[in-house]
């Protein structure tokens, strides 16, 4: 059975894992993510691969931004963008490896799992969103994943959300940690908890974490629960127009935030009413379940890119 050595870049960590053809993981870990330079980041990689000298045919890689698969570029790069956006990282780290190797966006990779072996197994037609940050989107179409004319299909933490905001020119940029007329800055996990701190009169810089807002829900906090109302009443109008456009069977949830049994109940009602109001849209109400894959799913994806690729 043939072995492949596969990387899931972050801005804070770069995962990696040896993996068989079949997605199982034989070995993992992780190493903190040099954002210094390419070269650095290169050199970190090979120290990785080092270890595993002679077992491994090729090598595949998960990356944020819009990435050029077919050429191995990093047009735009995310959190990295200062580091890598134009880079050619495939052809560097295939010459640094001596093996082949195939790059690919995160959203793309998590969709790319959830359709070989996980949520939108057998499904012709979905969509991933990763709730995170931004808010990362993955799309499948015909069973398999869309990469687009330009590979920027699924990035849709910039779709338009409030119009007022780009009419008014209040904002000239998409940006989910200011003001801003994209979806993420009313729908990412970031957001949800800003909205919460905000409710609640506390200070935007201090710290709390997903779980800690999940659990005033739980204790049945009444503020927690009305932000909670408001974030999947804004996520599930970005659904709507998701499904407007594509005409998805399954939209598939990740994130941490959604290992929170709250969400999924709450998302599955505020797009059920969505729908409802706008009965007689064309758009029919697409079932939204949870992800089968968690952390690993940016792993398998992008190993079952390589093989499609190679």
């Amino acid at each position: 059975m043939k072995q492949y050595l596969v990387f899931d870049i972050g801005g804070t960590f770069v995962k990696y894992a040896l993996m068989n053809d079949h997605a199982e993981i034989l070995e993992n870990s992780k190493i903190p993510t040099n954002r210094e330079s390419a070269e650095g980041l290169l050199l970190s990689m090979k120290e990785v691969a080092d270890r595993y000298e002679g077992r491994f045919e090729g090598c595949a890689v998960s990356m944020p931004g819009r990435i050029d698969t077919k050429n191995g570029i990093a047009i735009t790069a995310g959190a990295l963008g200062k580091t890598l956006t134009g880079f050619p990282f495939g052809p560097e780290l295939s010459k640094v490896l001596g093996k082949p190797v195939v790059i690919a966006n995160d959203g793309k990779c998590a969709a790319a799992a959830e359709a070989w072996h996980g949520a939108l197994k057998d499904v012709e037609n979905g969509f991933v969103i990763v709730f995170g940050t931004g808010i990362g989107g993955g799309i499948v179409i015909g069973g398999k994943t869309y990469f687009g004319s330009h590979f920027s299909s699924g990035e849709v933490s910039g779709m338009i959300y409030d119009g007022q905001m780009v009419t008014d020119g209040f904002v000239q940029e998409m940006n989910f940690r200011k003001p801003s007329p994209g979806w993420a800055y009313q729908a990412s996990a970031s957001s949800l908890l800003r909205k919460y701190k905000t409710r609640k009169g506390i200070d935007l810089d201090e710290e709390i974490s997903g779980e800690e807002f999940f659990e005033a829900v739980r204790s049945g906090e009444e503020e927690a629960k009305e932000v909670l109302d408001e974030f999947a009443r804004c996520a599930a109008t970005g659904f709507f127009n998701i499904q407007i456009l594509f005409d998805v069977e399954k939209i598939a949830v990740s994130g941490g935030i959604s290992n929170a049994p709250e969400l999924l109940p709450a998302l599955q009602e505020a797009v059920h009413d969505v729908f409802k109001r706008f009965e007689n849209s064309p758009a029919v109400e697409p079932e939204v379940v949870k992800c089968h894959y968690g952390s690993e799913a940016n792993l398998v994806g992008a190993l079952k890119i390589y093989l499609d690729q190679e």
